[in-house]
């Protein structure tokens, strides 16, 4: 089975990587990735946005390989009350263009990180420039750096790549 990535983030192809074998340990697959264009915002603002990002680059993948799944991965942060949030989102869309969707957990991001976001800046330069943390999002993500490494980015990704590959996994999807 081929499966096509839509960035060239490491953390993201390693998330795919860890989902489909614990999904499907005994089939055989082979992985590429591409520099696919999300069509959003560089730092998506609502999780409607980073849905249609992460969308966008699955399709993106599918549409410029021969794979048999592609795969879309997008962070995003969203305002809720008066905290504001990060999380990904995964998109996978099949060759028959049946689509699974799902969610890393939400963490807060504080005051000294969320005041910034109006100076647009993404997270990950706030990260950089405010604080001094750089490449943030090709390591362990903002996921590792709030929990100190206990659920990093690649781990949240799989788990929410495992939760996008349940139509392909379940029937009941399907009727």
């Amino acid at each position: 089975m081929k499966v096509i990535v839509g960035s060239t983030n490491p953390t993201k192809l390693e998330a795919v990587k860890q989902a489909l074998k614990i999904v499907w340990p005994d089939r055989e697959f082979s992985f590429d990735t591409l520099d696919a264009p999300s069509g959003v915002n560089e730092q998506p603002l609502s999780e409607q946005e980073t849905i249609k990002g992460a969308t966008n680059r699955a399709q993106f993948g599918l549409d410029n390989s021969d794979a048999d799944y592609g795969v879309g991965i997008e962070g995003g942060m969203y305002h809720i009350d008066e905290q504001w949030f990060v999380s990904d989102w995964v998109v996978i869309i099949n060759r028959a263009g049946q689509k699974g969707i799902g969610g890393t957990s939400r963490y807060p991001i504080p005051q000294s990180i969320s005041q910034h976001i109006d100076e647009n800046y993404d997270l990950s330069a706030v990260l950089e420039k405010k604080h001094g943390y750089k490449n943030i999002g090709k390591l362990d993500g903002y996921a590792g750096l709030t929990t100190n490494n206990h659920i990093t980015r690649t781990a949240s990704n799989r788990d929410a790549t495992v939760i996008a590959l349940a139509p392909f996994i379940r029937d009941f999807w399907n009727n």
